[in-house]
């Protein structure tokens, strides 16, 4: 026995399919597989839809300001769309100053990689590998199906919830159609590596560095499960709905093989010396959070500077967080916009919510107006304990800079108190020669020596968090690799 909703949800989506038949559905061989796809749009929409959004995205994103590396870069990734299936689209290659680990295609050809990912690669034949990829996107249309997926979806869901007066025929479709869009599916990804293989084979390069490449992602998808287990969250994994398919990675093997048909390639077209040499001094990281240099931390967007407690522990993680060497005292710093109607005190009684001050005064700090005293029991990393805090309004940027230290062992007093006194009253205006001192951290090469290890390169980084971790990461060894002597090993600096 059907009940009547399902009754109307069935003629809903027959009438749904119907109109789709006779008002919507568009049939296009594909250029790049053969198979017959079902689009909305033609090439010309396509190529016009790429550039409204290649309008977007660099009012988004920064261009890299390098053009030895963009026209190294276009050089490698024109080669290998000169050998696709659609060779006669105005194809472009952009490096954006993101460090984000990733790379994307609009319609059209528009392809974009970050420096961020360049920074992990260690050959040109990966470089190629990734553009391949974002060109074998282009080329098989994923983009334009998913919109006409998409869009037929919507049109499914508002009819359905139309005829039948119901918000959940109409969710259900529309769930379908979130599934369509959320990233690629792993069967566009697949497709897009196995196009990617064969580009690389048809210009020389050897089809396995599309393996090489992936196993850099991984590496990277490992380090996030692990830190977000560290740092008590959910990760961040890309396409995490789609990425586990069991047998992705035997389906990559047998692309990769298949694709030798069209040649094996030549190691000599790796280059990875040459490739290397032109990552030297690209920017590494997020270089809007500022720079840590000794135990100094610069912000040169807001042109200021504190001094941390030498020895402290310090890590950027949208708060400063600094921990003295017995793990037995923080000091947290963070910034917030500033009301102009509120004095120190009263920003951290009203908005920081902070109760039974004692010990409390207005200061002055490098010519900021601020406020500082002491909570008791009060939460802290460790527990109610008695938190030193200090409010300073920064008048030039709108800024309010909020210090909250507290320690381990801490009942009344404060056995950390003269550090977290001694930072707070180091802020200051980073003067014309600071700013020479904190310029953003950037990947240099040196040639491992016997002996040379990653902890000790990490040791003299400006990394930091996990800065072990992350050179391994650039290097290609996580979890635990250590460099061979004479190998050419990227480090920040």
């Amino acid at each position: 026995m059907e009940l009547p909703a399902v009754k109307s949800i069935r003629r809903a989506l027959s009438l749904a399919a119907a109109v789709t038949v006779t008002g919507l559905t568009g049939c296009a061989s594909n250029p790049a597989t053969g198979g017959s796809d079902f689009v909305l749009m033609s090439e010309e929409q396509e190529i016009e839809l790429g550039e409204q959004y290649r309008q977007q995205v660099l009012k988004t994103f920064q261009v890299y300001p390098d053009d030895s590396l963009q026209d190294y870069v276009n050089f490698v990734g024109q080669r290998l769309a000169a050998v696709s299936e659609r060779s006669h689209l105005n194809f472009t290659f952009t490096v954006l100053d993101d460090d984000k680990v990733n790379a994307f295609t609009l319609p059209g050809g528009h392809v974009y990689i970050t420096r961020g990912i360049l920074a992990h690669m260690g050959s040109e034949a990966e470089l190629a590998a990734v553009l391949g990829h974002e060109i074998g996107h282009t080329t098989a249309r994923h983009i334009v199906r998913q919109h006409s997926g998409s869009t037929v979806m919507s049109t499914l869901g508002a009819i359905a919830s139309a005829v039948t007066g119901s918000s959940a025929a109409g969710s259900a479709t529309n769930y379908a159609g979130a599934a369509l869009v959320q990233g690629y599916s792993r069967k566009h990804e697949l497709e897009a590596d196995t196009l990617s293989a064969r580009y690389l084979a048809r210009v020389g390069y050897e089809p396995d560095a599309m393996i090489e490449i992936i196993d850099i992602l991984k590496q990277q998808e490992k380090f996030e499960i692990e830190r977000a287990r560290l740092e008590g969250r959910e990760p961040k994994i890309y396409h995490g709905f789609f990425a586990s398919h069991p047998d992705a990675d035997t389906r990559l093997y047998e692309a990769v093989e298949e694709a030798k048909v069209y040649g094996t390639g030549n190691p000599a077209m790796s280059r990875p010396t040459f490739f290397l040499s032109q990552l030297e001094g690209i920017k590494y990281g997020n270089t809007d959070t500022g720079v840590l240099r000794g135990d100094t931390f610069y912000h040169s967007t807001l042109g200021i500077k504190i001094n941390f407690p030498d020895g402290w522990a310090i890590q950027n993680r949208g708060a400063l967080i600094a921990m003295s060497p017995q793990e037995d005292a923080i000091l947290r710093v963070s910034a917030a916009n500033m009301s102009k109607s509120l004095t120190p005190r009263v920003f951290l009684v009203r908005d920081l919510k902070v109760a039974r001050l004692r010990d409390g005064r207005d200061v002055t700090i490098s010519g900021m107006d601020a406020y500082i005293g002491i909570a008791d029991e009060t939460k802290s990393p460790f527990g109610r304990r008695p938190v030193r805090y200090a409010v300073v309004f920064d008048d030039r940027n709108g800024q309010v800079y909020v210090f909250e230290g507290a320690g381990k062992y801490d009942q009344t007093s404060l056995a950390a108190d003269r550090y977290f006194i001694a930072t707070i009253f180091s802020l200051d205006y980073m003067k014309p020669k600071d700013h020479s001192i904190a310029k953003p951290p950037s990947l240099h090469l040196v040639t491992a020596e016997r002996g040379t290890t990653m902890e000790a390169l990490a040791a003299k980084t400006p990394i930091q968090d996990y800065p072990v971790q992350k050179l391994r990461l650039l290097n290609g060894m996580y979890p635990d690799g250590q460099p061979e002597p004479g190998k050419i090993i990227k480090t920040v600096r």
